[in-house]
């Protein structure tokens, strides 16, 4: 792996732990940075010539974690933890500050589908999309949240789990519910 995944890769760090089952789609569009931890079952897809996926520095991904990036790019900071299960996606691009903290099953939605024609599957209609998904630094989400394209979260903001976030939240906020409501 130390030889070849270099070659592959538009950058690929020293000491980079990879587990098994992990697949990547065009790795020449993926930056992956030193010290990073890639656990069991990971996806890292990028779909288009336009998107990029680039992981700074010890950045630990956790198990059967999909980051899915059609367009845009997927940024995620130096010092920061994603859980299990989690789906980040990315259609105009998504930003996660340093040192911030995904808990298991978190979902940032990348893009949605229009629902405005009665006689087409929703799966068939146009892709939507509100803008660039940003994460601000030390950011804390946890478990089961839900966060919509194109909201911007302030720094050191916390969202509870299970709580949907379809505006912004503030700097040093604490929101939860649905929809998100400061505490």
């Amino acid at each position: 792996r130390r030889l070849v995944m270099p070659f592959l890769f538009a950058q690929f760090g020293h000491r980079v732990t990879m587990y098994q089952n992990i697949a990547f789609r065009r790795p020449s569009q993926i930056c992956i940075g030193n010290n990073v931890v890639l656990e069991t079952g990971i996806t890292l897809e990028v779909k288009g010539d336009n998107g990029f996926i680039h992981i700074c520095d010890d950045v630990h991904i956790g198990k059967n974690t999909i980051l899915s990036c059609p367009g845009g790019t997927i940024m995620i900071g130096k010092n920061t933890t994603i859980g299990e299960s989690c789906r980040l996606g990315s259609l105009h691009g998504l930003t996660i500050g340093p040192h911030s903290i995904l808990q298991d099953s978190v979902c940032i939605v990348g893009a949605g589908h229009s629902f405005s024609s009665k006689n087409q599957p929703i799966i068939s209609q146009p892709l939507t999309c509100r803008g660039e998904t940003v994460i601000g630094e030390a950011v804390k989400i946890g478990n089961e949240a839900t966060l919509l394209d194109g909201v911007k979260i302030g720094k050191k903001a916390r969202i509870l789990a299970n709580t949907l976030v379809r505006d912004d939240i503030a700097a040093n906020c604490t929101v939860s519910g649905i929809p998100a409501s400061c505490c």
